[in-house]
């Protein structure tokens, strides 16, 4: 348990760190104002050149959109799973392990949304009614993955059956990927935005990862310790 624990820790942190280096290139590295209203973008002539060859796609967004409330319930669904298990024993700890590590997570997830509201990197290529908006990394990705990601990894612990696990993931992992794909063709982020939501997407599923191992292992410590217990 120990050794994947740090196994885990260590592919987050790798990613963690790919993720610092390629922000610094992005904010760095080529940075010219080809945005609206002349605002600035790094590595920009690789960002303007996909942007234009992609272009913009309504049905791309709205595509994404919908994914992004699917995975805004899956979190309320997991939510309220929590709150239900906390309310009926009054002990945190009672709480399934795998939940707890979904909920961590997700605060996670939206303590680096909130930072990369107050810290802009770059803007979005496209101005709507609010104006300018943060761009970098996309806030839509990354949390299109990381619900997806971290409900394939509950999936694969807890679903039993091994062909119905295996078409659950795989249609979560299709889902996952669908709404990546469409975010980047809706056009409504730079290149890099997305790249730079994978990459610390696969740190935060990572991070999660070694959540369920760090919860799953004080879980067996406390059945031990009952069964010494009682014996």
């Amino acid at each position: 348990m120990k050794q994947e624990i740090r196994h885990f820790l260590g592919m987050s942190c790798a990613f963690l760190i790919a993720f610092v280096l390629f922000t610094l290139a992005v904010y760095f590295v080529d940075v010219k104002p080809i945005g609206p209203h002349n605002s600035e973008v790094g590595l920009a002539t690789l960002n303007r050149a996909v942007h234009d060859a992609i272009g913009m796609h309504g049905t791309a967004y709205t595509i994404s959109k919908l994914i992004g409330y699917l995975c805004f319930a899956i979190c309320g669904f997991f939510a309220a799973i929590g709150a239900m298990q906390f309310l009926t024993t009054k002990k945190l700890s009672a709480v399934d392990g795998d939940i707890r590590a979904l909920g961590l997570i997700y605060v996670i997830t939206a303590a680096i949304y909130v930072l990369f509201e107050i810290l802009i990197i770059n803007y979005r290529p496209v101005v709507r009614d609010e104006g300018l908006e943060a761009s970098y990394p996309s806030s839509h990705t990354m949390i299109i993955l990381v619900v997806l990601g971290t409900l394939a990894v509950f999936l694969q612990r807890k679903v039993r059956v091994s062909m119905i696990r295996t078409v659950a993931v795989m249609i979560t992992d299709v889902i996952a990927a669908t709404g990546v794909m469409a975010r980047l063709l809706s056009g409504c982020h730079w290149l890099t935005d997305v790249l730079g939501s994978i990459i610390l997407s696969i740190s935060l599923i990572m991070l999660h990862c070694a959540f369920v191992c760090i919860f799953g292992k004080s879980k067996l410590k406390k059945s031990r310790k009952k069964k010494k217990n009682n014996s």
